[in-house]
């Protein structure tokens, strides 16, 4: 995983793609407050990774508007920042 991306972001994103899985990359940046740039970056890392897959439902391959789903290894990491993030505040 690319450090430049916080571990809370990761987790965000990936509650957001579960939850909205049929979510533009604009909508996504909206419900998660994210510059379009940001969240672009952080989908292709988390793509490369192999956290999420890209889906495109679009038959017209000129009309590109991909949606997003967790891949099993996606669905694991987003258990396990959650409970890491969980631990740390019951410790303070």
């Amino acid at each position: 995983m690319n450090n430049n991306i916080k571990n809370s972001d990761v987790l965000e994103i990936l509650i957001k793609i579960k939850a909205y899985p049929n979510s533009t990359q604009r909508e996504l940046a909206e419900k998660l407050k994210f510059s379009i740039g940001k969240l672009n970056y952080s989908l292709n890392n988390l793509k490369e990774n192999g956290l999420i897959k890209i889906i495109n439902n679009s038959k017209d391959l000129k009309k590109i508007n991909p949606f997003y789903a967790l891949t099993k290894k996606g669905s694991l990491k987003k258990n396990r920042l959650a409970r890491n993030i969980l631990k740390k505040k019951i410790k303070k």
